[in-house]
């Protein structure tokens, strides 16, 4: 139990599921996620919570409404859920910073750019990159196009890819506070 411990499994004394809601033998989403926020880490239940928000399986008030079911301290940690994100990767980031109390806006628009994953203070951009959607040769000159746009309008934009934020986790977070010390995002310096 120890290693279940260490990795961030919560364990529970007596089982919070006595028996099957039915006789098919997958359980229902919204159980599954009710069951997800009650045993992983905070980050990681918002993560789950705000992919299926994504991905149009629940709803926003669906996956509040799993929320609210939770304890206090996990319904008080879960109650910052939103839509805007786009993916696992761009939630992770967010709950990171906001956790840091560092003001980030999810998918604001920019004039002459479009949607930005996260804006933090008035100047970063940071864009969450995987490889299904940015190995295509259009959307790689798009996102091109996109910094170029930024660079001018005075932003700075730094590019995390899946592997950043999933398997390199700690060093990530250690760059992004080094360039959050620098205190430049906090203003926007147009070109």
């Amino acid at each position: 139990t120890s290693d279940l411990s260490a990795s961030g499994v919560t364990l529970h004394p007596r089982p919070h599921l006595c028996r099957w809601p039915d006789n098919n033998p997958i359980a229902p989403l919204e159980l599954m996620l009710h069951h997800a926020s009650l045993c992983l880490p905070v980050p990681d239940a918002a993560i789950l919570l705000e992919s299926a928000v994504n991905l149009k399986k629940v709803t926003l008030d669906d996956a509040r409404a799993i929320v609210d079911q939770l304890p206090h301290h996990r319904r008080l940690a879960l109650s910052r859920i939103g839509s805007a994100a786009q993916s696992g990767t761009e939630t992770k980031v967010r709950w990171f910073l906001e956790s840091r109390h560092v003001q980030v806006q999810a998918q604001p628009l920019i004039e002459g750019v479009g949607h930005v994953d996260l804006l933090i203070g008035e100047s970063l951009v940071i864009e969450c990159d995987s490889v299904r959607y940015h190995t295509d040769p259009a959307q790689y000159r798009e996102d091109h196009r996109r910094d170029i746009e930024l660079t001018r309008l005075g932003y700075r934009t730094i590019r995390l890819t899946w592997e950043d934020v999933c398997l390199n986790w700690e060093a990530t977070k250690e760059r992004l506070l080094g360039i959050l010390a620098t205190r430049r995002h906090r203003y926007l310096r147009p070109n």
